[in-house]
């Protein structure tokens, strides 16, 4: 298609008809300079614009596209390069609809491509674990510990009795080290690295020991999994204020059978124990012995009342094997056994 023939071909027409460019381009709804640049040959014809033009002057496709007019003797040339015309017309569309969609495919798998990166990188990157320990004269509990592959927090939560000062040693392969000493009420935090007071993979593979030292006393701390980032899907809680009571919640439906409860806490009297349900703690006051059972993060603690001091204190992990922490660790599971078949199968389970 020769532009400046095009142009002027059209510029002929228009004047035939006594029209300004003004004029014309009104009809084609256009600027004028779009007229000017298409009768100057400055710029390409399209086909939508061919089509409007035929219709204005009411001529052929063909003759507007190959700017003259139709003869007998350019009649079958001007229709075979029409012909010619529609062809490549639309094997340039289907170039362009080709390199779309090619465009999309690239976009899109480099778009899954950072997903994905992005996913593996902070899936089951990020771990909550509480921690406690006793060594019979001091008591640890409620500590708290982040790890992210970034940056680690580390809080202990309360020491009773309270003291003004503590050591924190850390150990691996055999090797302890001090890591800090100040204040309890202190938290912390270190990025993670070569140098960092946890070691992240080692922590995470047990391999990996954290102890507080108060005076001469060295307690070590029993960690356990509170949470992990690692659902595809969470569930959405209620807030806070418009969540229902903890005894309308979590309390199982044999306790509420069995047990009298008011709108803290169920209660059984026996004829040698006291047995009470709490916000998913369940307690046992016996003769010789007290029992109190963390259901949520399975912590176990066992104390005889003669000696008035804890003599058992373990974790039951989600693998039912048991972490150990505090007392005569050898009848750790059989105590829990006996425990599991006199009190969960009978008051606990579903």
């Amino acid at each position: 298609m020769d532009s400046k023939k095009v142009g002027k071909f059209i510029k002929s027409l228009r004047e035939s008809k006594g029209w300004s460019q003004e004029t014309l381009a009104d009809k084609m709804f256009v600027d004028r300079t779009k007229v000017n640049k298409l009768e100057n040959g400055n710029r390409n014809i399209q086909l939508e614009d061919i089509i409007l033009l035929s219709k204005i002057f009411d001529i052929s496709v063909e003759e507007i596209l190959f700017g003259e007019k139709k003869c007998e003797n350019n009649e079958y040339k001007l229709s075979k390069m029409f012909k010619e015309y529609l062809k490549h017309q639309n094997r340039k569309r289907k170039k362009i609809k080709m390199w779309s969609i090619l465009g999309i495919i690239i976009f899109s798998i480099l778009y899954i491509c950072l997903i994905s990166f992005y996913f593996f990188q902070n899936y089951n990157s990020i771990k909550v674990y509480k921690f406690f320990g006793e060594d019979g004269q001091y008591t640890i509990e409620n500590g708290l510990l982040i790890l992210t592959r970034e940056k680690i927090y580390f809080q202990i939560g309360g020491i009773t009795p309270s003291i003004d000062e503590v050591e924190i040693y850390s150990e691996i392969n055999n090797r302890k080290d001090l890591v800090y000493k100040g204040s309890p009420e202190n938290i912390f935090y270190d990025f993670n690295g070569y140098n960092s007071f946890i070691s992240y993979k080692d922590f995470i593979d047990k391999k990996q020991k954290i102890y507080i030292k108060i005076d001469s006393l060295e307690i070590k701390l029993t960690f356990v999994e509170d949470f992990v980032n690692d659902n595809f899907l969470y569930d959405k809680y209620k807030k806070i204020g418009e969540s229902l009571s903890s005894k309308e919640q979590n309390t199982p439906l044999k306790i509420k059978e069995i047990f009298s409860c008011d709108s803290n806490s169920c209660s059984l009297k026996k004829e040698n124990e006291n047995l009470i349900y709490s916000n998913n703690f369940f307690k046992i006051e016996g003769k010789n012995f007290y029992i109190n059972y963390d259901l949520e993060n399975q912590i176990f603690e066992y104390q005889k009342n003669e000696q008035q001091n804890t003599i058992l204190k373990f974790v039951m992990l989600k693998d039912e094997t048991i972490l150990c922490d505090i007392g005569d660790c050898k009848n750790a599971k059989k105590i829990f056994l006996d425990f599991q078949k006199n009190y969960i199968c009978k008051y606990l389970s579903e």
